[in-house]
């Protein structure tokens, strides 16, 4: 049957606009609404594609989207969306398309995390007929071919902090902060922001601490830069640097190309990117910084409510302003709608500056319903027998394949542990998403920490480790820095806690994250009681609960 004909470039506008589509494996059938037309909708797409091959469904675009991936943007662009809106989706065929519309030139897919990166290029070479000048990328490694090609040598890093906070920080007051909140504020706030004098820094009138709940003094700021010069120095002295430091020489040598490397830039997750990483983006595409970024140059995919990393920056700071082009995504495709509203609401009613904040109840779900979360308490020692069971169980009854199931860790050596283990004592076969270095990824149940899981999707997953002794991994506030009212440096007992809360929000919003790479079946493992922000949420009937009893062995 024939609708309509003409050019193909006019046709699939009109086709859009319509939302007619045309399945190959269908034949000549016409889907649609059917309201415009004697042509009756034949099926849903989408529920097409969730029955069938999991991969092709999370390749899926609905006809409302499509105007994303074709869209010129006049200048550097935004998509905002919530976990399972179609972001990374949209992006990928963008790059398909770009890649197509530019292919004498290099179109660049960016992340912070390298598994990110790897799982995505995977995604797109699964789309059909793509060309090969898409890279992606992770920002370390950008920075690294950049920065003179040197690694990080993690021990000398650490050993290197670890004696410069003994010689500035011991025995001060900020002694009473957890060392890696003031890592962070290096790293993250410090140098993400690419501060080169200690008086920007210290002007606590014009400079933003973004992200951050605590109030730091200039005495308290002052302290700080000290320690961030005793960190450099004993950089120095081990001659080795951090990922920032590449991160800021990289930009450096960028921003004085006289043309960018690339023609267009897609940022997967750019909440968790820093400032510095957004200038090393903007100059590897536009060159130096008086010049403009082209049409199509940089697209930002974003979700404040996915920020699993300290600080922030705004565009505008790395001269990517925005202005108009920005869209937010408002229909959930991935989750079921009980998984959702109850990742959501682990958040509860804290955030950070730049989260969406948005109510779920604002949002269309594709997947209405479903079946809420379990969480499932045992014994010490249980959860690899309770894991592998269900395993069994899901593959066996329900024709999962292992690919598509997940199994979140708190940290990358609980997923080492857990997959050895799996593979030992039930002859379950197990792959460490980050430990993979090929691009095909092997056989096996997909295994990684909670961090490792962003950009992932799954049928069902598994999340362990969640009673309250063992998460969220927040240090406790010193029981004299509760006494104190008020301590050098103008430092308050409130400062120290916001710190503590801000810490918790982000270990909160990695378990939402985990949460969230669940399309159908979610189960959160503990040995013992959960924290007040999942036994809320167990008590609101948004989450069941049960107790595990072993069954015999099995494998």
């Amino acid at each position: 049957m024939v609708a309509n004909a003409g050019h193909h470039d006019a046709m699939h506008d009109w086709a859009g606009r319509r939302q007619y589509y045309i399945d190959p494996a269908e034949g000549c059938c016409l889907i649609g609404p059917g309201s415009d037309s004697d042509v009756a909708p034949i099926l849903d797409l989408f529920e097409k594609k969730r029955e069938g091959d999991f991969q092709d469904w999370m390749l899926f675009v609905d006809p409302e989207q499509k105007s994303l991936i074709d869209i010129t943007w006049n200048g550097p662009a935004l998509i905002r969306g919530v976990s399972g809106t179609g972001k990374t989706v949209i992006a990928l065929h963008r790059a398909k398309r770009l890649a197509n519309k530019y292919p004498e030139e290099r179109i660049l897919f960016t992340a912070r995390s390298n598994t990110l990166c790897k799982i995505l290029s995977e995604h797109y070479r699964a789309l059909p007929n793509v060309p090969d000048n898409v890279e992606f990328v992770n920002i370390d490694e950008l920075a690294y071919n950049l920065s003179n090609r040197q690694w990080v040598d993690y021990l000398q890093e650490d050993k290197a902090f670890e004696v410069a906070y003994s010689r500035v920080i011991k025995g001060s007051a900020l002694e009473r902060f957890d060392p890696g909140y003031l890592r962070e504020e290096i790293e993250r706030v410090i140098k993400g922001r690419g501060v080169q004098r200690a008086a920007e820094y210290l002007d606590t009138d014009r400079f933003q601490r973004l992200g951050r709940k605590s109030r730091f003094t200039q005495a308290m700021r002052a302290l700080v830069w000290a320690l961030h010069e005793a960190w450099d120095h004993e950089l120095r002295i081990r001659n080795t640097s951090t990922h920032m430091d590449n991160r800021l020489r990289g930009r450096d040598m960028a921003q004085r190309l006289s043309k960018g490397l690339y023609r267009c830039a897609i940022v997967d997750e750019a909440q968790d990117m820093t400032l510095v990483d957004m200038q090393l983006i903007r100059a590897l595409v536009a060159g130096a910084e008086t010049k403009c970024v082209q049409d199509d140059g940089v697209l930002l995919l974003m979700d404040g409510e996915q920020q699993i990393y300290a600080g922030g920056y705004r565009p505008r700071w790395a001269k990517l302003d925005i202005g108009i082009r920005s869209r937010t995504l408002t229909k959930n495709y991935r989750n079921a709608q009980a998984i959702f509203e109850a990742a959501h609401a682990i958040l509860g009613d804290q955030r950070v500056p730049g989260d969406s904040g948005r109510d779920p109840a604002s949002f269309e779900f594709r997947l209405p319903g479903g079946e809420p979360p379990q969480f499932v308490q045992m014994k010490p020692h249980q959860e690899v027998q309770f894991i592998a069971e269900e395993i069994q169980k899901l593959i066996r009854d329900e024709e999962y394949t292992p690919e598509e199931i997940g199994i979140l860790a708190l940290s990358n050596e609980d997923a080492n542990s857990l997959a050895r283990e799996l593979r030992k004592t039930h002859c379950i076969e197990c792959v460490n998403v980050r430990a993979a270095r090929t691009n095909d990824l092997a056989h096996g149940v997909r295994v990684c920490s909670l961090d490792q899981s962003k950009g992932l999707e799954f049928r069902a997953v598994f999340i362990l480790g969640l009673s309250q002794t063992q998460f969220p991994r927040v240090p406790e506030i010193p029981e004299p820095a509760k006494e104190a009212r008020r301590t050098e440096f103008g430092m308050t007992s409130q400062t120290l806690e916001a710190a503590g809360t801000e810490a918790r929000l982000l270990e909160l919003k990695r378990l939402h994250v985990a949460m969230t790479r669940a399309r159908d079946r979610l189960y959160m493992l503990a040995d013992g009681e959960p924290c007040p922000e999942i036994q809320k949420v167990i008590g609101g009937d948004r989450i069941s609960r049960r107790s595990y009893v072993p069954g015999p062995a099995e494998g």
